[in-house]
């Protein structure tokens, strides 16, 4: 043990661990040594883990009066604590950004789930909100609303094939489901020609393969595209156009669209 006065008279005590002399007030009380303080600093005599673990087993014990203290102080400051969380959102908006792209992608799944679990269970609620919001954004909602039909077009044209086609399925029976998504990806993958003649153009009809009234389904295996002409001529006729990368590619597609389906409703 070392014991040295400075200048200004303070008693300072050398630790033993750390060997840092500190003010004699920083070691814990003991009656048995000198002055009435340990020979270990209280930085180096207090465990960590032991801290941490009696924390945990205090809030545990107060997590209902912690958490009800909590709401009440942040009711009384609601004022304030708008005007900081603006702040802190202006300063930091890149990373909380980041931060929450990051949590969505790693947890996709988990948000849909509770997401569509919330809505069931408080559909009047999330109706409500939605109509409130819709009033306070109706404006720029109509404004963003038009500026995509006006830059979509195209998709705007297929959605309309597609709901005519399956009108046309569900008063024929006609078994098979169609998505845009699918019809898009099939007209780029046959550049927007006619399957038949070659001819370019962005207006191409869905023609189905086997047509609906002959038994024929509305899945994507069983359409190509082709031009107004090709289709009239086709008639009720079974020809299929499509080069035969473009027949397994999309038949594969329902395939796994058929086995997923089946796996999901095994598991259910």
């Amino acid at each position: 043990m070392q014991e040295t006065n400075t200048s200004d008279n303070t008693e300072t005590r050398v630790c033993r661990k750390c060997g840092e002399a500190r003010p004699l007030v920083k070691f814990l009380k003991s009656k048995g040594c000198v002055g009435g303080r340990g020979r270990t600093c209280r930085y180096c005599s207090v465990d960590p883990e032991k801290i941490r673990a009696k924390d945990r087993e205090r809030y545990r014990r107060d997590k209902e009066k912690r958490l009800a203290a909590n709401k009440r102080y942040r009711e009384l400051n609601l004022d304030y604590f708008r005007q900081y969380g603006r702040v802190y959102y202006k300063q930091h908006r890149e990373e909380i950004l980041a931060q929450t792209r990051k949590y969505y992608e790693e947890n996709k799944d988990r948000h849909a789930a509770y997401q569509k679990k919330w809505k069931a269970e408080n559909r009047g609620r999330y109706q409500e909100r939605t109509r409130q919001w819709y009033e306070q954004n109706k404006d720029k909602i109509q404004t963003k609303n038009k500026e995509w039909r006006r830059n979509n077009r195209q998709i705007l044209r297929e959605q309309g094939k597609i709901a005519r086609a399956r009108r046309r399925a569900k008063q024929l029976g006609a078994p098979g489901l169609i998505s845009v998504n699918e019809w898009m990806a099939l007209l780029e993958a046959a550049d927007y020609c006619c399957a038949c003649c070659g001819r370019k153009g962005e207006t191409q009809t869905m023609d189905h393969i086997i047509p609906l009234s002959s038994g024929g389904s509305i899945d994507i295996d069983n359409v190509q595209p082709l031009c107004l002409n090709c289709n009239c001529e086709k008639a009720l006729k079974i020809i299929d156009y499509r080069p035969r990368t473009i027949r397994e590619r999309f038949g594969r597609l329902v395939w796994q669209r058929d086995r997923q389906e089946t796996a999901v409703r095994q598991e259910s």
